[in-house]
């Protein structure tokens, strides 16, 4: 009976901190995403972004889906950096900022299409929780279409 009862309350215990936190959660949305963009793996990062997605470019998830599919299909070869990742969960929103840059290649020319050494994107990304606790991108800005070099 005292094993049980310790169980009952050390069990919760141990449950909760080792729960990955919604920090980390967001972190590694964030690496998800970029490893499948260098893979240009469309269902891989779509299965990050929420399907209420919507942006200040007039994108929605159906929307930014063709886009993406048609950057696929123009650049290979995307190598994704990132740095300064910083997160900031609140309840069921959150926000994530980072400095970016993306290298890839179109025919045989290769070099940065978003940012550059000097300077990198400062890229926002808003994310909702889903109802089993992941996050999921509903928003971002910093990288508009209009400025892929």
């Amino acid at each position: 009976s005292t094993v049980v009862l310790l169980l009952i309350v050390i069990l919760p215990l141990v449950i909760y901190f080792l729960r990955p936190s919604d920090e980390a959660k967001i972190k590694k949305l964030v690496k998800a995403g970029s490893e499948a963009a260098e893979k240009e793996d469309l269902e891989g990062l779509m299965s990050l972004i929420s399907f209420n997605y919507s942006d200040d470019y007039g994108q929605s998830y159906m929307i930014l889906k063709e886009n993406l599919k048609a950057q696929f299909k123009s650049f290979s070869d995307i190598e994704v950096e990132y740095e300064g990742l910083r997160a900031e969960p609140e309840k069921d929103k959150a926000r994530a900022t980072m400095d970016l840059r993306v290298i890839a290649s179109e025919g045989t020319q290769r070099g940065y299409i978003f940012g550059d050494l000097k300077k990198p994107v400062r890229f926002i990304v808003e994310l909702e929780k889903g109802p089993t606790g992941e996050w999921y991108v509903a928003n971002a800005s910093g990288l508009d279409e209009r400025d892929v070099r």
